[in-house]
């Protein structure tokens, strides 16, 4: 689940930076989660198996902050794997490291 949220965060930013026109100099991607083990287990059942991850997305461009601002509104609105996440009560951290050129 973790690499198909790093995936999709990569196809789908990449794809809203260029109907912004930002330019992805470069682009790199980690996630971090925390993880509920009772399920895996056997313990008891676990509602949100995965209540938090933290997703650093480092972006070297040369764009505007208000450019970067609409990939990130716009990273959100589109990812499908993020909203799936969040909707199952996983709180989704996004840590945006930006370089400009």
């Amino acid at each position: 689940m973790i690499a198909s949220l790093l995936g999709c965060t990569n196809v789908i930013l990449n794809r809203v930076a260029e109907k912004n026109h930002v330019e992805v100099k470069a682009l790199s991607l980690a996630a971090e989660a925390s993880f509920d083990r009772r399920g895996v287990m056997l313990e008891e059942d676990v509602a949100v198996p995965f209540p938090e991850i933290r997703l650093t997305i480092n972006l070297t461009t040369p764009a505007t902050d208000l450019q970067v601002e609409r990939v990130k509104a716009d990273l959100g609105k589109f990812c499908p794997v993020s909203k799936v996440i969040r909707q199952s009560g996983t709180r989704l951290e996004e840590i945006w490291n930006v370089t400009r050129t």
